[in-house]
Parts: C-alpha cells; structure tokens; sequence
C-alpha cells in the first residue's frame, strides 16, 4: 500500500498559539489521502512561508525523508500551497518526481491527470511571466520619462 504524508503551509502566522488556516490544510489532507485508499505515514511538514520563497525548510526535509522512501504520496492542499509563481510550482513538483513521488492536489481537478495539473502550471506561468515582462516595461518608461525631465 502506498504511504502518503502532508504538506502545509500559510503566508503568515495568525493569533500566537494554533494556526488554524495550517490545521484545517492538515486535516483536508489526511482526509483526501486516506479516501483514496493511501495509508498516512505519520509525516507531516508545515512552515509559515511566503510562497514566493525558493528557500523552504519543510520541503528540503520532505525532499531528503522521500529520497529514504519514507511515503510516495505527498498530499497537499492545493498547488499554491507549494509556490505562489507557477514556475516555482514545477520546480517543487519535478523535484519530488525525480524520486519518485507523486503530488496529488486535495482542491484541483484532475489530480490524478498530470497532463491537467501542467497545463494549469503553465498558465499561470504565462501570467506571471506577462506580468513580470509588464513591470519591466513600465520601469523603462518611467527612466526614459524622468530622463527627459532631467
């Protein structure tokens, strides 16, 4: 039988004591994997992170515990739970692929069809690249602008 673990994160940390955003993604996980018949491995990696963020303990501990085959599944609430920018979410993904874990998605569709997942992925890689290409744009607009001013 497959093992599953979870996978959890939120932005901020709420009152001091229980962050109920990360207990409520825990207990949506469990749940999820356990209805699709995985058996819980115990493991459970949290952290209150920007998902902008490409340094992330949680998920170099998950990376080295999936590296010693301790579970095949990791569950997670949903993709942005994992990274915020599209191509930080392919980036995570791939890694726990290249040892042979698979991600499957508590709120997504078609968890199970890697093919939906991706181009999901790359829209929003799209997006945010559209909006970085924009930002850049009106920068340079804005130099040339004050440039004249000068």
């Amino acid at each position: 039988m497959k093992k599953f673990c979870v996978y959890a994160r939120t932005a901020v940390s709420q009152e001091p004591g229980t962050n109920f955003a990360m207990v409520e993604q825990v207990h949506q996980c469990k749940e999820h994997g356990i209805n699709l018949g995985y058996e819980f491995s115990n493991l459970v990696y949290e952290e209150v992170i920007s998902g902008l963020s490409t340094t992330r303990p949680a998920i170099e501990k998950a990376l080295q515990d999936a590296k010693k085959g301790k579970f095949d599944i990791l569950v997670i609430r949903d993709y942005n739970r994992l990274a915020r920018r599209g191509d930080l979410v392919l980036e995570f993904v791939a890694l726990f692929e290249e040892v042979g874990v698979q991600v499957v998605s508590v709120v997504e569709q078609g968890e199970n069809d890697p093919i939906t997942f991706f181009v999901e992925a790359a829209k929003k890689f799209v997006a945010d690249e559209e909006r970085r290409r924009i930002a850049i744009r009106t920068r340079a607009g804005r130099q040339a602008k004050r440039e004249r001013l000068v």
